[in-house]
């Protein structure tokens, strides 16, 4: 499949990206990827846990902590930070230096109430590609779920929101673009990005939505990004596999397919860093044991 823009009135003009597989062809920006900061993070990160440093200060999913039973301060600063930082969601997608997609099948509801079947899983960052050679990717990284349903229900469930959780006009643009793309495609489900947070429940990310049709009988997801505060707009689509790592003992509902990009700067450091498989290797060993 190749590159597509739209441009039709009020639809909105957006590039997707698009790979088959788990090849890591994102847009890569990151020029300080060799930094002394960069190589350097994992250090710094373990001296600034060592000598107390609070957790909001390195962690991007740092959210305050509240005691049970104790009355929840919306007024302060840390609070304000935290929700905002909900609302954004992911950074957009062609600033990442590495993005992972998992997708979840529950199973069917069978009369399950708020039992939603597919889920999908998103998580991305935008450190600089050395710093992700000797960190773990995920604890610098946001992730975002996206709960999937019928075209039908999202806009009728889209409809029944609130005041404070309705979309705005450019959202709705955006939904009618989205809802064109799969208007012939049946098996398609579609859903918007969103988070818990303690205080005000589930937190829909501003502008940013997913949907999945299927190929081959593997899922192709595409995600859409709009930025109302910087005016800019992103997408990309990917095609899932299998996961690469299936333990015997997994459970019914983990993981089921997967997909991956890293930006160019990120993939031209792993191809240039001979220990990396090693480390690999040894950081399974150390998950095993």
């Amino acid at each position: 499949m190749t590159d597509s823009e739209r441009d039709d009135g009020e639809t909105p003009r957006i590039r997707l990206q698009h790979c088959e597989g788990t090849v890591p062809l994102l847009r890569g920006t990151d020029l300080d990827a060799m930094t002394t900061e960069a190589m350097l993070e994992q250090t710094m990160r373990a001296d600034a846990q060592r000598k107390g440093v609070p957790r909001k200060h390195y962690d991007p999913n740092w959210q305050p902590r509240h005691e049970k039973g104790q009355p929840l301060d919306k007024d302060t600063e840390d609070y304000r930070k935290a929700s905002e930082a909900a609302v954004k969601g992911l950074p957009p997608v062609n600033s990442l230096t590495w993005m992972e997609v998992q997708l979840f099948d529950n199973g069917p509801s069978t009369g399950k109430h708020a039992h939603t079947q597919y889920v999908l899983k998103l998580t991305g960052t935008t450190a600089a590609a050395g710093a992700l050679l000797t960190e773990d990717k995920r604890s610098l990284s946001t992730t975002r779920y996206c709960y999937l349903s019928t075209p039908k229900n999202f806009v009728r469930n889209l409809k029944r929101k609130k005041a404070q959780h309705a979309l705005s006009a450019e959202e709705w643009t955006l939904v009618a673009a989205m809802m064109e793309d799969i208007e012939d495609r049946p098996d398609a489900l579609i859903g918007a990005l969103s988070c818990k947070f303690h205080g005000e429940g589930t937190v829909r990310s501003n502008g940013q939505f997913a949907y999945v049709t299927w190929k081959d009988g593997f899922p192709v997801m595409t995600l859409y990004q709009h930025f109302h505060w910087i005016g800019e707009m992103d997408g990309i689509r990917l095609e899932l596999g299998t996961p690469p790592n299936i333990r015997a003992d997994r459970k019914p509902t983990a993981c089921k397919w997967y997909g991956r990009k890293y930006s160019e700067d990120f993939k031209k450091l792993l191809d240039a860093d001979p220990q990396q498989a090693l480390r690999e290797k040894m950081a399974k060993w150390k998950k095993a044991a």
